[in-house]
């Protein structure tokens, strides 16, 4: 999973793979990333555990409707709100 600093015009650069979504990685905030799907449709996601379980969250509406600063701010909410993973014994 390729992993690079997310901007407006590398996002707009990402191309799709008519085989399968592809999942892009941001350096700046660990955990939230982009998919390209087959279409050429992105959408913003946020992965987190919760509750122990890995969780993959996405973000509405898609790419171009929902901007990359609100994206990263949406990310950045659902991370501090997803509770922490049970301690076991």
């Amino acid at each position: 999973m390729p992993r690079q600093t997310f901007t407006d015009k590398k996002l707009k650069g990402l191309k799709a793979d008519p085989s399968k979504a592809v999942d892009y990685w941001d350096e700046l905030l660990p955990g939230f990333g982009v998919r390209v799907g087959t279409t050429g449709h992105k959408a913003f996601f946020v992965g987190t555990r919760i509750n122990g379980k890995y969780r993959r969250i996405t973000l509405k509406p898609r790419y171009d409707l929902l901007s990359l600063a609100d994206a990263r701010t949406k990310a950045k909410a659902i991370m501090v709100d997803a509770p922490p993973a049970l301690a076991r014994s």
